[in-house]
């Protein structure tokens, strides 16, 4: 375990940017980092890679700290919040490749569906431009911009 004084001075040699007090931090807690990480989200690669943004994140921020308990709660707060980014990224990626997957299919069904669904779009809005001023403007405040009829 660091004592008080080695506390002190790994803090005063990171606000010098000592390299050694930098490895000594690295040390400390990459390894948990990256443990942390793959079992919030089962990639190992994708775990490690997160706790090395998170150090780059904190050897920009490394003046700012004075103890190594906000150091190690920094890195941890913010490898989390990676992971939960991640999730958000595999989340998004996941719901296009299933609307890939959709416009794919096979099926003509779907887009003679489409097709007719745009086709009758394109007539009501060809009709909409043939009423009179007054009432196309009420149409389009209430079927295209959905606002509503309550004052």
């Amino acid at each position: 375990m660091i004592s008080c004084l080695e506390n002190s001075d790994i803090i005063y040699g990171l606000h010098n940017n000592e390299e050694k007090f930098i490895k000594i931090v690295y040390d400390m807690h990459y390894r948990s980092l990256c443990y942390f990480a793959e079992r919030l989200i089962n990639d190992k690669e994708e775990a490690e890679d997160i706790a090395e943004e998170t150090f780059l994140k904190f050897l920009k921020n490394k003046k700012n700290f004075d103890n190594l308990a906000d150091i190690k709660s920094f890195l941890f707060k913010v490898t989390r919040n990676a992971c939960f980014d991640f999730f958000r990224k595999e989340k998004r990626r996941d719901q296009r490749h299933k609307e890939l997957e959709y416009l794919a299919q096979p099926d003509e069904l779907i887009g003679e569906e489409e097709m007719i669904r745009a086709q009758v779009l394109q007539e009501v809005y060809v009709q909409m431009e043939n009423l009179p001023s007054q009432c196309k403007k009420i149409f389009k405040f209430i079927f295209i911009e959905g606002k509503s009829t309550a004052a």
